[in-house]
């Protein structure tokens, strides 16, 4: 007996610590191609408008949204809570292979983006759902609490850790080979880039968005690639290997014995003494007619 105890409470806390560091890696991978994504925008496809930045984070809001929705059925089938959690990983795999290798565009990692949105909703909440009958019932929102406290840390870390890839990994460059020349006519976007930036791009830190066109910054689809596929890679295999399928709860059976609003509550014996009561007087009011039918007739007979 206490060796089951203790393989059930080692099985909880790997159940836990799995959790958590798929919450985590979670975390990381979102800002990271978040924030490769929109400094590639700029530095690498030329794109700096809002309009384009703001189609960006609402295709990857409006996936995770409908992820999340779809979630809701797909717990209810076949996939369970653990399946459909790697569902999540899987489509997270998608993203290197489009920012990162087949297209070499912006559109293509707007859709990247919307890959990794349904990564998070999917992901997210399954790990919410494994999480929480780890907990006893008071102790539910600690739960919750937990992971989001390693999630959401994990993303702050993540922050600093993309600066040193960036900075090791992402060179930038003058499109034509040399920066724009000093004697460019005054006001045009060559002569504007070359008084913003000096005539120096060389690394990302130097980039400057009124150059951008002109000064590329080559590398981000390495990082994206690299970043998320290793990531999503390892997230699939934790999930599918050392998750399990949390417990379903069995919908409340209603009580035959549940007294209806506004009656008061009695017992089964109370209940049935009127009854029996009720057939006991009944019994005894039909005896008492045949005795008068009885006697009728037998005054008559004697009349």
């Amino acid at each position: 007996m206490v060796a089951k105890e203790a393989k059930a409470k080692l099985w909880r806390v790997l159940q836990i610590a799995t959790v958590l560091s798929l919450g985590a890696m979670l975390g990381c991978v979102m800002q990271l191609v978040k924030l490769a994504s929109l400094d590639a925008a700029g530095r690498l496809y030329g794109v700096t408008s809002s309009g384009s930045k703001i189609s960006f984070l609402a295709t990857f809001g409006a996936c995770k949204a409908a992820a999340n929705l779809a979630l809701g059925f797909l717990v209810q089938g076949p996939l369970g809570v653990k399946w459909s959690g790697a569902l999540g990983w899987g489509a997270c795999a998608l993203v290197p292979l489009l920012a990162g290798g087949l297209a070499h565009s912006w559109p293509a990692t707007v859709a990247a983006n919307a890959f990794l949105g349904v990564n998070q909703g999917l992901v997210w909440t399954a790990l919410v759902l494994t999480i929480v009958p780890l907990f006893s019932g008071s102790q539910h929102g600690l739960a919750v609490g937990v992971l989001e406290l390693v999630g959401y840390g994990s993303l702050a870390a993540s922050a600093q850790l993309y600066g040193t890839l960036e900075r090791s990994g992402v060179h930038c460059a003058w499109r034509a080979g040399a920066p724009p020349p000093p004697d460019v006519l005054p006001g045009s976007p060559a002569a504007t880039c070359a008084a913003a930036s000096g005539g120096v791009c060389s690394a990302p830190d130097t980039w400057v968005a009124e150059c951008a066109g002109q000064c590329v910054c080559e590398g981000y689809e390495m990082l994206l690639g690299a970043g998320a596929g290793v990531i999503a890679t390892l997230g699939l295999v934790l999930h599918a290997g050392l998750l399990r399928e949390p417990p379903k709860h069995a919908a409340p059976q209603a009580d035959s014995s549940a007294v209806e609003p506004g009656s008061t509550p009695t017992s089964r014996k109370a209940q049935g003494a009127p009854r029996r009561a009720s057939g006991s007087k009944s019994k005894g009011r039909g005896k008492a007619k045949g005795r008068r039918w009885e006697g009728g007739q037998a005054d008559a007979l004697v009349g």
